[in-house]
């Protein structure tokens, strides 16, 4: 029937079947009232397009969850696409009544012939800006705002959350700020007190330095009582994992519940089950493995909204070191494309490293080569001993410097210099460390991001090391040394071998 008559056409053809209108064309297939009704209420992906983007059915379970909506109360959707949040809610909370805003008419006009059917008398939808929307208050709010939008590509959001927060305009990157926070000031100022909303988020809003001031502001303000991180795939949309941040006035510290290594099932799109639903809800009020983390807490860790940057590790008993208080951190040479090519010209004097010239925790021999060096990249170029470490990827690569000889090289911006500040400190035995499972996953812990893992050099900073008594540092930093000189060896066994390879049938 999908491709007899649309998307459109279909789907009002089964609403007015549903309400009891005669349709020959339904009636002809032996399709009843029931039956249309049932594939109204429900988002159906495979029937409709437009529910492609729906949320989804584990999602608002939760979402639901976390609000305790209760009878007499108001809730809104302030992106309602085409109804699938509020028709559960209105299930669940018969006594309650409902508002969705939705700026695409035609899913406007979905949602309200569903909420129509599901809750009628109880619910309205209009089409529309919800930046222009009249100003009403409610005791509820879920917002899945549009992913990846900037300040300055959402004109009238920009404008709203200018006059909620007027010092914004003073900041040197205001334009770089994410346009997912003019949904948030809207729906802070649309709340009444006492309430609580939910709003979708994810990837650079949630970390990144640009957005840095706002979280902050809304963390000092008392405004967000907890952050969630979800497992990946139970959004339609590119973003790899949401989470899930709630809103409400007068909190003290944010309760961050990091359940995003929770094992989701689903082909195309992921969900939790019910006791896994329950584990999160359990966190949130007290229990389970969440954390409630302090604004001092959060302000020394960038305002980050990233639960599992707060959780406390599974470390092993023993004395630790702050990486920030044995070594420097200094940050690569910032040097762009064309830049790195205008200085190829000429006879090569300085070597350069490239995210790809690491492998195995060992240097490439083929190093990019440039004939002279701007005098501000000179903090750059490396000492024997030092380490270098990759900013970027779900597992950092890193080398240690040794036989530089008169060869002069730098890191490119990928990479942070680690250099050793502590007397008789090994680098053989922190960069063991650094590649060890232990050390992976402590790394993973301080890195942020979504579809690329980032990690940041104040993060890096507060790596603990774990120490052990001096001679056992040694040997360690011994064997990983013979070892990391037989992976050379061998490598270069490989390579020789393939060569003999690649020349076999030439030699006839």
């Amino acid at each position: 029937m999908k491709r007899e008559y649309g998307d459109k056409e279909l789907f009002r053809m089964l609403a007015a079947r549903a309400r009891l209108e005669p349709s020959e064309v339904l009636e002809s297939r032996g399709m009843d009232a029931q039956e249309a009704r049932a594939l109204v209420t429900e988002p159906q992906a495979e029937l409709f397009s437009f529910d492609h983007d729906t949320t989804s059915e584990s999602l608002a379970e939760l979402v639901i969850g976390i609000l305790r909506i209760k009878d007499g109360e108001r809730v809104a959707d302030l992106c309602c696409g085409s109804g699938a949040f509020l028709m559960r809610a209105a299930r669940e909370a018969p006594g309650a009544s409902f508002r969705g805003i939705e700026l695409d008419e035609w899913l406007a006009e979905a949602a309200r012939t569903r909420l129509s059917l599901v809750a009628p008398g109880r619910a309205e939808i209009s089409s529309g800006d919800v930046f222009e929307a009249p100003e009403e208050k409610y005791d509820k709010i879920y917002c899945e705002p549009p992913i990846g939008l900037r300040f300055n590509e959402e004109r009238r959001g920009a404008d709203f959350m200018l006059r909620e927060l007027p010092w914004i305009k003073t900041l040197r990157r205001a334009s770089h700020i994410s346009g997912c926070w003019s949904y948030v000031c809207k729906v802070i100022s649309s709340l009444k007190e006492g309430g609580r909303a939910v709003c979708v988020m994810a990837g650079g809003p949630l970390w990144n330095s640009f957005d840095a001031p706002v979280r902050g502001h809304l963390v000092r303000e008392g405004l967000i009582e907890a952050v969630v991180s979800l497992p990946g795939g139970m959004t339609s949309y590119p973003a790899p994992s949401v989470t899930l941040v709630v809103i409400k006035r007068g909190c003290d510290g944010v309760i961050m519940a990091d359940a995003s290594c929770m094992e989701a099932s689903g082909r195309r799109r992921k969900k939790l089950g019910r006791e896994q639903i329950d584990e999160i809800l359990a966190t949130l009020s007290g229990g389970g493995h969440g954390k409630r983390v302090s604004a001092e807490e959060m302000e020394r860790g960038g305002w980050r909204l990233v639960p599992e940057r707060y959780m406390p590790a599974d470390e092993e008993p023993g004395e630790y070191a702050r990486l920030g208080d044995i070594a420097a951190i200094t940050r690569g040479a910032m040097m762009g494309t064309r830049e790195f090519e205008a200085l190829s010209g000429g006879e090569p004097a300085y070597s350069v490293i490239n995210y790809a010239d690491i492998s195995d925790g060992l240097l490439s021999d083929g190093l990019g080569r440039i004939s002279k060096l701007p005098p501000k990249y000179l903090d750059c170029l490396l000492r024997d001993g030092d380490i270098v470490i990759s900013k970027i990827g779900d597992t950092p690569r890193s080398a240690v410097i040794r036989g530089l000889g008169d060869t002069k090289m730098i890191p490119s911006a990928n990479f942070y210099i680690i250099r050793i500040t502590k007397p008789g400190f090994d680098p053989y035995y922190l960069k063991a460390y650094l590649e060890s499972a232990r050390g992976q996953k402590a790394l993973a812990m301080l890195s942020t991001g979504t579809a690329i893992k980032t990690l940041s050099a104040s993060a890096l900073k507060e790596l603990r090391v774990p120490l052990a008594p001096e001679e056992e540092m040694r040997k360690t930093a011994e064997n990983y040394r013979t070892a990391e000189d037989e992976l050379r060896a061998v490598k270069a066994r490989e390579k020789e071998i393939k060569a003999a390879m690649s020349s076999l049938f030439d030699r006839k």
